[in-house]
């Protein structure tokens, strides 16, 4: 109790906070006076944005709301560079009040504008991100949307428009008939789930900015995650409803938008760096897409992420942070560029000593008489016959005799070079030998050095990303198909060296973390970690449920708080699309008009989170509404 009362406290100080102007320019009477530069003093640099692109000096015109690209410097008139109020943040929201445009001193001019006061809720919400670009170009090489199936219906997502305007409101996207007044059930059923949801030009789910009305791709990766794993939990766990929509992408399309270079580094975005402090990879992205992964059997593609994942000295984080010193907090050292360094060795090639050792052989014929005198005269016939026969014996005996010798030294001549041959290439094999030692010797030196150099830059920093906590272990460990409890698997995952949190410990953060989700459920608008809440408790009651796992979705289906989420019918029916002050209203209607309760705790915090008068996609808690009720058995 001590602690939920000190969690209200710091919630209110922070609601306080956020109220306030950020310059009390009524006490310092200085209003109507508050300057900033437009562009940069001719350098040519661009500091506001109008709806979703960077707009140039010349094209800004009084009343026009701007976001501010950069921190800029508020002053009490133009170039009073003595005159400094505040730095405003980047993606300050602001309206032009007056244009001036004034000389430089190197020549050329510099457009300054007057501003209204602008609102510290505006200006430090870290839940603006930079807006999506207009048009969204495609891959280079464009992503094939699948053929539907004749059974199934193709959801026709919401694109932004390609002059880079806002989304269309809510209401301007419901489908016929008109909302009337007071609305029909059917209206009011298609408020509360009925509207396709928003993608981007690739077909990824985003949302329009509640602010801005701009497209939001800030939590695209878990709303993907969300939408797949309730997909894949719809379609194949016995007795739920198969799901009836079909998307233009398939879940691999998808993972290609996000994973763009195969090498394990995901984006909450395409347009957003994995590393963004404000807008990178977070744990929030991480657990429902790897959850839907896993689902899906995409072992190699979680391994490939869980191996990319920054760490230090307390385990692995996700990319959205920057390497930190321990001491001094000073940026540090890229220890993952450490961990990557090759450490190849160099090629050894086996020489060779092919030369051709054959020899000619001496095959000259024998055989043929040398002495063809003609022994026809009787008188010296017999002598001329002895002599002659004589004479040919001799002359094939010398000529065998020569024929003989000569083989004898071409064979002698082939030995030799068969024996130097084979004598070369002993030498060419040891010095191969030699070479592969040497470089393997030297490939074990940097691999010793890089592992030393990797500890001490891990051991000696911080990585300021998102830690992975012992449950989100477990939930890798599931969506892997794996015993969350046992260890041996461990290392097959992971080699050596990395800090593991996981086991029993992790089953004890998940029910600790359902317990706490339970507390901040007192606050109605509290929804924030439901759906990951979900993501991990359906994977948790899905593969290698514990007696600590089930208990703890047990104690969230059964404790959760009713949010706004479950009064909305009561809300549409009194009020329609009329979103004005919606909490307000809600409040009251709930304390003191008698709203009745049209969806139970957990079902109605996804579709309170999920509610088309923030931009969001009402479609998510459909999708989710039966698993929910699995989720409760």
């Amino acid at each position: 109790m001590i602690r939920f009362l000190v969690m209200i406290v710091v919630i209110t100080s922070l609601a306080e906070a956020r109220a306030a102007p950020l310059i009390d320019c009524n006490a310092r009477k200085i209003c109507d006076s508050l300057w900033t530069a437009a562009e940069g003093a001719g350098d040519g640099q661009i500091y506001f944005r109008k709806n979703a692109t960077l707009i140039p000096s010349s094209q800004i015109n009084v009343g026009d709301v701007l976001i501010a690209d950069r921190p800029i410097f508020v002053r009490r008139k133009p170039a009073d560079w003595a005159g400094e109020i505040v730095s405003i943040p980047t993606r300050t929201i602001v309206t032009v009040k007056e244009i001036r445009p004034l000389p430089l001193p190197s020549g050329g001019m510099q457009v300054w504008v007057r501003i209204d006061n602008p609102d510290v809720s505006v200006a430090s919400r870290p839940t603006i991100p930079p807006p999506l670009p207009q048009p969204q170009p495609r891959p280079a090489t464009p992503i094939p949307a699948p053929v539907p199936t004749q059974s199934a219906v193709v959801s026709p997502c919401l694109t932004p428009p390609s002059d880079g305007a806002a989304l269309p409101v809510p209401l301007e996207v419901l489908p016929p008939p008109s909302i009337s007044s007071p609305p029909t059930e059917p209206d009011v059923s298609r408020l509360i789930a009925g509207r396709e949801m928003y993608c981007d030009q690739n077909g990824l789910i985003i949302h329009r900015h509640a602010d801005t009305g701009l497209p939001d791709g800030g939590d695209t990766a878990q709303r993907e995650g969300f939408y797949w794993l309730g997909v894949w939990l719809r379609n194949n766990i016995p007795g739920l409803p198969k799901w009836d929509r079909q998307r233009k992408l398939t879940f691999d399309q998808v993972l290609a938008l996000l994973e763009p270079n195969k090498d394990g580094r995901f984006r909450r975005h395409p347009i957003y760096e994995p590393n963004d402090a404000d807008w990178g990879f977070s744990r929030d992205q991480f657990v429902p897409l790897v959850a839907a992964m896993g689902v899906y059997g995409k072992y190699d593609t979680i391994q490939r992420l869980f191996e990319a994942l920054p760490e230090d000295a307390f385990g692995k984080h996700t990319f959205n942070g920057e390497w930190r010193t321990l001491i001094g907090n000073w940026a540090g050292e890229n220890c993952t560029d450490i961990r990557k360094r090759q450490c190849n060795a160099a090629d050894c090639p086996l020489q060779t000593d092919d030369r051709d050792c054959s020899q000619v052989e001496d095959t000259r014929d024998c055989g043929t008489d040398v002495d063809t005198r003609d022994c026809s005269n009787p008188l010296t016939k017999i002598t001329c016959e002895s002599e002659k026969a004589l004479a040919n014996k001799a002359a094939r005996a010398n000529c065998e005799l020569q024929k003989g010798t000569q083989n004898g030294i071409n064979a002698g001549n082939k030995s030799r070079c068969e024996v130097e041959k084979a004598s070369q290439n002993a030498v060419y094999r040891t010095q191969q030998g030699v070479c592969i030692g040497a470089e393997a010797a030297k490939k074990a030196g940097c691999e010793l050095d890089k592992a030393g150099a990797y500890q001490i830059c891990r051991l000696g920093q911080k990585f300021t990303g998102d830690l992975i906590t012992p449950s989100t272990s477990n939930l890798i460990a599931r969506a892997l198909n794996k015993d969350p409890l046992t260890n041996n698997w461990i290392f097959i995952l992971l080699g050596t060296g990395t800090v593991w949190h996981g086991g029993a410990v992790g089953e004890t953060e998940l029910y600790g973390d359902a317990a706490i989700r339970v507390a901040q459920s007192e606050d109605r608008d509290n929804v924030g970690d439901d759906l990951n809440m979900l993501v991990h408790l359906a994977m948790a009651k899905l593969r290698y449920a514990t007696p600590v796992s089930d208990g703890a979705r047990r104690f969230f289906m059964g404790n959760r708080r009713y949010s706004y989420g479950s009064y909305m019918k009561a809300y549409y029916k009194k009020y329609g699309t009329d979103f004005k002050d919606m909490k307000g209203r809600m409040w009251s209607g709930i304390d003191r008009e008698g709203f009745g309760v049209d969806a139970n705790a957990v079902l109605g915090a996804v579709r309170w989170y999920n509610r088309a008068a923030e931009g969001a996609n009402p479609e998510l808690a459909r999708l989710w509404e039966p698993i929910i009720e699995w989720l409760k058995n």
